[in-house]
């Protein structure tokens, strides 16, 4: 066997063994998971992040309440592991960073949101308030999945600022690098693409502790 399918064959077998250990009881991978590890181990996602994803995918679940359904399928875990791929990507290009305690994260949060909040436009209300909110949460010392949870709320009001025009430009950006994606898929990366694009546009912090 060559070198490039030993090491295909043992990222398979690591996700796998990954997911089974948060799900506990036994599983088939249908042909759409077998498709969801295959696409990221042509993005070349470390394991590390991949085991972190689904680590986050079971955490959220459980924090739903009411919620009685388990997660029976790797594709649940899809979106929470490109998520935190685009977060590695944003780390790796700042360069090595060290390891901060839950209060350091906080502070540096606390800073990148007043930061934001004296530069944010009038325009952006709703995420003025959610950053606002952030800043009283800090200093509660609110648990950490509070901050995911704003996040996501961040993200989706992120998504509904996005122009025709640059929805249009991201479609096609994604087209000519992930054209022989499925078209679920590219949706998923033209979201996460966007979003992006967005942040950038008005210099938004992340919430989420994860990045700092």
């Amino acid at each position: 066997m060559k070198r490039s399918e030993v090491e295909t064959s043992r990222y398979f077998q690591t996700v796998t063994r990954i997911f089974l250990e948060h799900r506990g009881a036994p599983f088939f991978l249908s042909s759409k998971e077998v498709d969801n590890i295959k696409v990221w181990k042509d993005m070349d996602i470390p394991l590390q992040i991949v085991r972190e994803g689904i680590k986050d995918c079971f955490e959220a679940q459980r924090r739903r309440p009411g919620r009685k359904s388990k997660i029976s399928s790797l594709a649940f875990c899809h979106p929470f592991v490109l998520r935190g791929y685009e977060a590695y990507k944003e780390r790796k290009i700042g360069g090595k960073r060290k390891s901060f305690r839950k209060e350091d994260k906080q502070r540096q949060l606390k800073k990148a949101v007043e930061g934001f909040l004296a530069i944010c436009p009038d325009s952006l209300l709703d995420i003025r308030q959610v950053f606002s909110r952030v800043l009283n949460l800090i200093s509660q010392g609110t648990d950490e999945e509070l901050f995911e949870d704003l996040e996501n709320e961040v993200e989706a009001l992120v998504s509904g600022m996005a122009s025709g025009a640059e929805r249009e430009f991201v479609r096609k950006e994604v087209m000519a690098e992930f054209g022989n994606r499925n078209g679920q898929e590219r949706e998923r990366i033209q979201d996460l693409k966007l979003i992006k694009h967005i942040r950038k546009k008005y210099a938004i912090p992340h919430i989420s502790l994860y990045y700092y």
